[in-house]
């Protein structure tokens, strides 16, 4: 059985403790909760580069941002965002295979030079296996006295 409260009789209702600071979690603005920070000396905003005094940081990965850039929020001066001639792209997670292939187009243009350096390679591994054979009975003759010099 439930206990029978008096009418008019409340229990106190749990009070946010005001000795731990919550910080301001903005996921287009920055992956982690920011801590604004009244007076911090030479600090440079992360995203417009200017010096302040005063600070939003995070202190998982010592990340500034200034009150003014905080304020804006604004989804293209965000952290982890691709930014173009078009605007933001908004790019979600690659698989394996997607990178790869993007990889792939963006060494296509390269191609000729990655032949070149292939073919050099090859030719420099072939040389240094057999190359030693060459030098060893170049040895073996000098040292044997069969090649004289004419």
């Amino acid at each position: 059985e439930a206990p029978l409260r008096r009418q008019g009789v409340h229990e106190p209702l749990e009070q946010p403790r005001l000795d731990v600071e919550v910080g301001f979690f903005v996921p287009e603005f920055h992956s982690h909760p920011l801590y604004f920070h009244p007076s911090v000396p030479n600090h440079k905003c992360d995203l417009c580069r200017n010096k302040t005094g005063q600070v939003y940081r995070c202190p998982l990965c010592d990340w500034d941002a200034c009150p003014a850039c905080f304020n804006k929020k604004d989804r293209s001066t965000g952290e982890g965002v691709l930014r173009g001639d078009k605007g933001v792209k908004s790019g979600g997670a690659l698989t394996t295979s997607q990178y790869f292939r993007r990889g792939l187009k963006l060494a296509l243009p390269q191609l000729p030079l990655f032949g070149v350096a292939l073919l050099c390679v090859v030719t420099t591994s072939a040389l240094r296996l057999f190359l030693p054979n060459f030098q060893g009975q170049i040895f073996d003759h000098v040292i044997a006295g069969s090649q004289g010099c004419n």
